[in-house]
């Protein structure tokens, strides 16, 4: 949702979907998604978990979700949860 701002950050993430892990970066964030940077593509809508300390909260954070948009140098993550995704700041 572009309707809220997106937070530009640097944030280290580990992002598991199915059998796959995969450490990158949240480059930037709201309660209803983030952009990662990626050096692949990701298949969309493929549910995806990311795990990663939130320097806006100061707190980990493990929220699902599920790629919305793929490119080889990024995914779109939408959040499933958004009532956790709330306490993102």
């Amino acid at each position: 949702d572009r309707t809220l701002p997106r937070h530009i950050c640097m944030i280290p993430v580990s992002c598991r979907f199915e059998e796959h892990t995969y450490d990158g970066l949240i480059l930037d964030i709201n309660s209803y998604g983030a952009y990662v940077d990626t050096d692949e593509s990701f298949p969309t809508g493929q549910d995806i978990s990311l795990s990663f300390f939130n320097p806006f909260s100061n707190r980990h954070m493990d929220l699902g979700g599920k790629i919305i948009w793929s490119s080889t140098d990024g995914i779109g993550v939408s959040f499933n949860d958004l009532s956790r995704a709330r306490y993102i700041w």
